[in-house]
């Protein structure tokens, strides 16, 4: 393995809070860095009985979604709204990120 990044969605880090939806309980949690395939979010892991969660983002919208991985601060989730969601969620985070100056180089 080259160590070359392997992803297929360009990941951002931006700090945002995500509102993060498990059946009827809805929590904050802080976003480290996203992209239109997931996100890394600070705080604890959602129950592992829970099948789905949706998370919303402000200026993106609500994403169904699942836990792909949990560590001691925080855990990454993975959206599930099929290539064509994650193509028009490209388009927006790339445009938000060119209109308040927040792309690299």
């Amino acid at each position: 393995m080259d160590g070359s990044e392997r992803r297929q969605w360009t990941r951002y880090e931006l700090t945002m809070t995500a509102q993060v939806r498990t059946g009827d309980f809805i929590e904050s949690h802080d976003i480290s860095d996203f992209s239109a395939g997931g996100a890394s979010l600070q705080g604890q892991v959602p129950a592992n009985d829970i099948q789905s969660i949706e998370v919303a983002l402000d200026k993106f919208g609500a994403f169904p979604a699942s836990v792909v991985r949990g560590w001691d601060d925080g855990f990454a989730v993975r959206f599930e709204h099929g290539d064509g969601g994650r193509n028009a969620l490209q388009e927006d985070i790339d445009s938000f990120m060119r209109e308040n100056d927040l792309m690299d180089g």
